[in-house]
Formats: C-alpha cells, structure tokens, sequence
C-alpha cells in the first residue's frame, strides 16, 4: 500500500510543507539537496504518490490533456486515418501513466475558427494536443491558445519558432527515395498520390525536385492522382499509371494504408513488386503487413513524436512560468521489406 505524505516526511525526518514542495518541483532555495534526493528516493521506494485532487487544488490545475483532430472518421475514411488513430492511442497512453485523464475532442465539424476556439477555450483542461491537422488549419488555433496564455503542442504540422510543435520531415523522405531510386537505375518513377490531401503538396514538391536534380527529368506527367480513398479507387489508379507510362520500374506511394491495392494492381498486370518494379511507401508500418510482398516504405516514427509531444506539454505544464516554444522535426526511417 502507498505511503502517505506525513509518513513520508516522518521517514525523511522533514516537515510535510518539505515533501509537498520536493513532489511539486517547487523546493528551489528552499529544500536542500540532500534532503530532496532523500526524499524522492523514500518516495519511490515507498510508493508514494502524490493526491491528484489535493494537487489540483494547490496548482490549480485539472490533470487533463485535450486531444484535438479534425479528420473524418467514417467507415471510409478508417483505413487513412491509421495514423491519427496510432497518435490518439499513443498519446492517451502515455499522458494517462503521468496521471492525467483524457479529452478527445473531434473539431472538423465546426466551419469557422472562432466555432472551434469557442468549443477548445470552455474545456476544463490544463493543454491542447492538436493530432495531424495541416498547418493552415492549426495554426490559428495555436495563435489563439497562445493569446489566452493557454498550453498547447502541434504533433504532425510545420509550425513558426513561436509555437510548439513536432512533425515529420515528408520533403526528406522523398527526396531520399528518388534519389535511392535513381542511383539504382531507375528513372520511370511513378508517384501515386493517395492518403491525406493535405500534405500531398509537399510530397509532390519535393518528387518533382529530386526527379529534376537527381535524374533530369520533368516528372509532372509521372504524378497519379486519386480523390477515390478506397481499395477499388486505389486499385484503379495504380492501374492507370502503369497503362499510361511506358516501362514503369519504380513506384513511390504517398501513403502506405491502401498498400494491398497497389500490390494487387502490379500482380494482375504480371508485373512482380520487388524484382520487376520496386515499391515504396510513405507512412507507418503496420498496414503493410495486410499483403504479401510487405511494401518497403519511409516510416513515421510515431513513438518519437508522441514521446517529445508529452514531454514538451508536460514540462510547460508543470512550470507555465518559465515556458519556452519548442519544435522537432523528425527524420523517416527507412525499412526495406519485400518490394
């Protein structure tokens, strides 16, 4: 059974006022170092932990986290929004062993701004955690819960020095992958755009420069396009790309979440993944696994985002003080399967 704070403080041989300002962070100049370590050490050998309601009351504070998205989450739209849902689960997991509990607020329905400040500002929670939502919709958001002096972090959008933020570096990835491609021997390569809409535009980007330094090419005729988010619309535009295009070795798929419909659509045209033309995908790694071959693909590294997101909110909600923005771009992980 956990120790109480008095039996705490009688162990370490100090005054209970001792052990509350140790177990809040808040003994600078007035706890000395040996008795701080003396008593974080009894505290974990003990048990102890602090009252979550006593602790509110003392700070102010409700030890509870929003989890903001906009996406759509309908039968349809499950299998695009893996991702969000990996950063939902990860970062309810990780916020709750912390001993916060969890608001998960879906904002997409509300058309204006000032609709979606108004339903973020009346939640009784301590910091915003905003999931994937593109930085020209995030960004008011933060602007405005930077105006209220409220806590917030942006996990999946480039935001300014201003704001806290983490994101994956999408330009890198694909810059690396024609160039891995090129270096390779292959200059007929394919981008399928599918997935999330709003980040195509920097993957595009980035395919048509590393096409043009890495191999010479003009590669917009080489950009295939789907507003069909499903196997059958995938499907079809895979197919398409390989009628159109003439000798397609390579193939590079802006999402990895219809990754089976991609695999499918080479099998019925003959074509081999792998050995007669190389696929790879952008995203996480577990739809891959749906099909054989496994795709090859840059993979987001969501534990790092989540962890650096959790730690960046927790500290700026444990000293608001001294809060200072924060931001990291991660670097996708490259992970050679079978294609």
């Amino acid at each position: 059974m956990a120790t109480t704070i008095t039996k705490l403080a009688k162990l370490a041989g100090v005054s209970v006022g001792s052990v509350s300002l140790v177990m809040n962070n808040k003994d600078k100049g007035q706890v000395s170092a040996a008795s701080r370590k003396r008593i974080l050490a009894l505290a974990k050998k003990h048990g102890y932990r602090p009252n979550r309601a006593a602790r509110a009351l003392v700070q102010r504070r409700a030890y509870r986290v929003a989890l903001c998205h906009d996406a759509r989450l309908t039968v349809w739209d499950s299998l695009e929004s893996y991702g969000l849902f990996n950063l939902i689960s990860d970062f309810a997991d990780g916020f709750q062993s912390l001993g916060y509990s969890i608001e998960l607020l879906n904002i997409g329905h509300l058309q204006t701004n000032r609709a979606r400040g108004n339903i973020l500002l009346r939640q009784p929670v301590d910091g915003y955690v905003f999931l994937l939502m593109p930085p020209a919709r995030v960004a008011p958001l933060m602007r405005l819960m930077r105006k209220e002096d409220k806590l917030a972090v942006a996990s999946g959008a480039t935001l300014g020095d201003e704001y806290t933020w983490t994101d994956v570096d999408r330009e890198d990835a694909f810059s690396r992958a024609v160039r891995q491609l090129v270096e390779q021997g292959h200059k007929r390569i394919v981008l399928l755009e599918v997935g999330p809409t709003a980040l195509l535009d920097i993957k595009r980007e980035a395919f048509l420069r590393a096409m043009q330094e890495y191999a010479g090419v003009d590669a917009k005729n080489l950009i295939f396009h789907t507003d069909m988010r499903h196997f059958l619309g995938i499907y079809q535009a895979t197919t398409n790309a390989l009628e159109t295009v003439p000798d397609v070795s390579a193939i590079l798929v802006t999402s990895t979440y219809f990754s089976d419909a991609v695999i499918h659509a080479l099998q019925n045209k003959g074509i081999t993944p792998g050995s007669d033309c190389r696929v790879i995908g952008f995203g996480y790694t577990n739809p891959t696994h749906r099909v054989k071959p496994h795709m090859s693909l840059y993979g987001v590294r969501i534990p790092d985002e989540v962890e650096y997101g959790i730690k960046a909110l927790t500290d700026a909600m444990s000293d608001p003080d001294n809060y200072e923005p924060r931001h990291q771009i991660f670097r996708s992980e490259y992970i050679e399967q079978d294609t």
